[in-house]
């Protein structure tokens, strides 16, 4: 059996790693449902003793009921170092029980105790942090293949695809265990993530220059460079995570990781920066044909839906912000796949001149189902006197939509129970 022309080449390639990371770091995390746990998630930075509370620790989850200022950096708990000791110490726990964790919550600051509660992590709390990546990481998915299924020759389709399928595995990896500690397979899954981030950074400042249309005069050595610097920089955080250093000392490579980590969000900063320059440029470059000004006006829709979850992205490149999924409660991931739905739309129709397949279709109703579902379980957070740790309302919302919206859609198709009276002309 011959292997598919869109899949012999680098975005192919990367597909097939995207996937088969993102299934691993999907797996680890089911394996650990049942396991005792503080209603957080950590990580830690390089091989060092000090741990951090994850962004993607849901505002409601029990912990910050404990403590609503629980964060920053994690230095023990029950008096041994926390990054090479929480796993040990969690597993040995009962529900019910309490641990002790010494944390510094602001530099200048002393370092406070918090007792904190240990429960299991039941699959409300996986789905709570994984179903949304999932959601994202499946139409990012669907839509790389489909453009690059358009056209695997064209440099266009080719960048697009490799950027969506960098998302997928960036998606997948963001929360692949419960704790980040000193083991070897979250390391390998952590430094998968970092490489991910550096190829998203290099795709979308190289998307840039040719979207909505290759540049005749584009500066490949530039394009080139750049890709060499985030291989750099994904080289460094990659050795961050395997370096060893005995018990007690603090890793000389850690300060090197941090400023490599900035670097890396440098770069998706001038990456995204590149895309919108270039839109600005296109929009207002005079002579636009008919077909441009619609593939403007359709990539335009997207971008300004998507802009609020990327501000808070690379918000921590900005004095006093910090990278976050959520505002107040919110969570704003989905609105990020309006603007690749948008691209995929605008590549495929206006540049290839061909239709939307029901794949792309799947997608648009799954990414709107997510949104709605989003939407009504933050403003039934919102409605309730005192929400407290109650889970979100997500889960049940969106199997509710989504079943509802595929299950309309496909009865107005030729072959549906409404095709009669939809689709009479066919």
């Amino acid at each position: 059996m011959s292997i598919p022309t869109w899949l012999r080449s680098w975005a192919g390639l990367t597909a097939v790693l995207a996937i088969a990371f993102g299934i691993i770091g999907t797996v680890t995390l089911i394996l650990e449902i049942g396991t005792p746990f503080g209603s957080f998630l950590s990580y830690s930075i390089s091989l060092d003793e000090v741990g951090r509370v994850a962004v993607a620790t849901p505002g409601w989850w029990p912990i910050y009921e404990v403590d609503p200022d629980f964060g920053g950096d994690l230095l023990s708990i029950n008096g041994l170092p926390f990054t090479s000791n929480v796993r040990a110490v969690f597993a040995q726990a009962q529900p019910g029980d309490l641990v002790t964790i010494e944390l510094m919550r602001q530099e200048g600051d002393g370092p406070a105790s918090v007792n904190v509660p240990v429960m299991i992590f039941a699959p409300a709390y996986f789905l709570e942090i994984k179903l949304p990546d999932a959601i994202a990481a499946i139409a990012f998915g669907i839509l790389g293949i489909i453009v690059l299924r358009a056209d695997p020759h064209a440099i266009t389709n080719q960048v697009f695809s490799m950027m969506c399928l960098g998302i997928v595995a960036h998606r997948l990896l963001n929360v692949h265990t419960l704790f980040i500690d000193n083991t070897l397979l979250p390391n390998v899954l952590e430094a998968a993530l970092r490489v991910a981030s550096a190829l998203i950074a290099a795709t979308a400042f190289h998307f840039a220059w040719v979207y909505p249309t290759p540049l005749p005069n584009r500066p490949h050595w530039l394009i080139k460079l750049f890709y060499v610097v985030a291989g750099v920089i994904a080289l460094t955080l990659v050795a961050a995570r395997f370096t060893w250093w005995p018990a007690g000392i603090v890793p000389p490579n850690r300060a090197l990781n941090e400023i490599a980590f900035d670097a890396l969000l440098y770069l998706l900063l001038i990456g995204t920066a590149a895309i919108v320059v270039r839109l600005i440029y296109s929009m207002l470059r005079k002579g636009n044909t008919r077909r441009e000004k619609r593939i403007l006006l359709i990539t335009a829709m997207g971008a300004l839906l998507a802009t609020p979850f990327v501000f808070l992205m690379t918000a921590e490149v900005i004095p006093g912000l910090e990278t976050n999924f959520y505002l107040f409660d919110l969570d704003l991931r989905f609105l990020l796949i309006g603007l690749p739905l948008a691209i995929a739309l605008a590549i495929i129709r206006y540049q290839n001149l061909a239709s939307p397949s029901p794949a792309f279709v799947f997608v648009a109703i799954l990414a709107s189902s997510a949104l709605l579902a989003n939407i009504a379980a933050w403003i039934w957070r919102l409605a309730q006197p005192s929400a407290g740790t109650a889970h979100s309302h997500f889960v049940p919302l969106f199997v509710a939509i989504f079943s509802a919206s595929l299950f309309w859609s496909l009865q107005t198709t030729r072959s549906g129970w409404l095709g009669r009276l939809l689709q009479r002309e066919e």
